[in-house]
């Protein structure tokens, strides 16, 4: 569970600029100035102190909170906030309860706990509404598309939950329906404190920030993940779910001549698009990675309880030359094959 609390920030992790207006769309002007800025409002704003990042080329990081609640006196306006155009935003709510008033009059209710993720090709005003007496806690995370495809990250887009494809494929429809809203688990939760709470500063700091900022993402992608295939087994019908199973044992027993997706998807009764869909989020792989899973795992159990040469391995797994098994095992295990087998030799009994 998600816990509502807020520590103090480090005064001294980014140079202090005093921001004497009620301005927020100061900080994206003042993130292309600065690798690192801490602003103080003197205002009344929701927020005592906002921390900006500029991680790299493509990912900007802000974290905005307050240690003091407001005033029950205090009756806020909505806050204007301004996406950035041609970035992936991912708001994540640490403290306290807010309402997001998007472009097209819906409203988001922020709890502690709850992921905002949206996509714009050109900025867009969103208006942010706290109620008084209320602590305050946000992080967020800004990356351009081509940034997760980079260093230090490389993950194609084929790779992308179905959730953050469809962000982009919505762009094309309709522009202000390009978000989604989810809750983020309790590892995201951790992994946001330690950013919070980074007591680094200078080099260190900075290298930091971009090791916690590239595992944040690699468990936002996943925390997607697992809801996409929640929902996607949610919708399956008995007997589409009867096919899945059908599906993975005939991979199984075929690795040597697995079937093609356009013989699945003919064997199942679902259209080819759909299939890859529904195969993914229920096995969190495609059809190519399971069988290459299934073969490496079956190499695994020949290995080392026979004394097989490698070239029938090779063959029984459906490569078409050994050299490209012992460079798949290789590559996943960190020895050829032969070596593997080698360890387990003198276990075997004797056949002579």
């Amino acid at each position: 569970m998600v816990q509502d609390s807020l520590k103090s920030p480090h005064p001294s992790r980014a140079p202090m600029a005093e921001q004497l207006t009620s301005d927020t769309t100061g900080w994206t002007r003042l993130s292309h100035r600065y690798d690192a800025v801490r602003l103080q409002y003197t205002g009344e704003l929701s927020v005592d102190y906002e921390e900006l990042y500029r991680i790299n080329d493509h990912t900007l990081l802000r974290m905005i909170y307050s240690e003091d609640a407001l005033s029950e006196d205090y009756r806020p306006a909505q806050h204007k906030a301004t996406t950035l155009s041609g970035y992936l935003t991912f708001v994540y709510k640490l403290a306290g309860n807010n309402t997001l008033h998007l472009p097209d009059k819906r409203n988001i209710t922020m709890k502690p706990g709850t992921l905002f993720i949206a996509y714009t090709e050109n900025q867009q005003q969103i208006y942010d509404s706290t109620p008084p007496g209320n602590v305050y806690g946000m992080v967020m995370l800004m990356i351009q598309p081509q940034g997760l495809e980079s260093p230090p990250l490389t993950l194609p887009r084929e790779d992308w939950p179905e959730a953050l494809l469809r962000l982009q494929d919505r762009i094309t429809v309709d522009p202000k329906d390009a978000f989604e809203v989810m809750d983020f688990n309790e590892s995201i939760h951790i992994c946001l404190r330690a950013l919070v709470d980074s007591p680094y500063q200078g080099a260190l700091q900075k290298a930091y920030l971009q090791a916690k900022i590239s595992e944040l993402i690699c468990l936002t992608l996943d925390n997607m993940q697992q809801r996409d295939r929640q929902q996607e087994q949610s919708t399956l019908t008995p007997y589409e779910q009867q096919q899945l199973t059908t599906l993975r044992h005939q991979l199984q027993h075929n690795l040597a001549t697995p079937p093609t997706l356009t013989e699945l998807a003919r064997q199942s009764g679902m259209s080819e698009s759909k299939l890859k869909r529904v195969f993914k989020n229920t096995y969190g792989m495609t059809v190519g990675e399971l069988i290459q899973k299934l073969r490496m795992e079956r190499a695994l159990n020949l290995l080392r309880s026979t004394s097989t040469p490698i070239s029938t391995i090779a063959e029984q797994l459906g490569y078409g030359h050994s050299s490209n098994f012992i460079t798949a095992f290789k590559r996943l295990f960190g020895m050829p094959p032969k070596t593997y087998q080698k360890q387990f030799s003198r276990l075997l009994p004797d056949t002579e």
